[in-house]
């Protein structure tokens, strides 16, 4: 994935196109860069702030509540905490998956 990443960021057009060709080239590949990465990478922020920005405000959650004995003296607000955060990070795609399943 890495390497698809890099070939991606070297975009250009190629040396062997010449006249309207390289000039709708040059021009698709500066949407591309200048206006449709842009605007996908500000949706994502968008979707990943809606995601965190309450579990975020809700952290002092995990103060609240008695404790539970059989689950390693955990409070009840930090039980429902953490089942909120795995359901966030569930909600923000297959990366966040991929770091919860890894952290077990």
């Amino acid at each position: 994935m890495l390497e698809i990443s890099r070939k991606e960021i070297k975009k250009s057009v190629d040396e062997d196109d010449r006249g309207l060709t390289k000039l709708r080239r040059q021009a698709v590949l500066l949407i591309d860069l200048y206006i449709w990465e842009p605007i996908c990478t500000g949706i994502r922020f968008l979707q990943l702030f809606t995601i965190f920005v309450p579990v975020i405000l809700t952290v002092p959650a995990i103060w609240i509540g008695r404790r539970h004995p059989d689950r390693d003296n955990e409070r009840t607000g930090t039980l429902w905490w953490y089942g909120f955060l795995v359901k966030a990070m569930e909600w923000a795609g297959p990366a966040f998956i991929k770091v919860r399943t890894y952290n077990r």
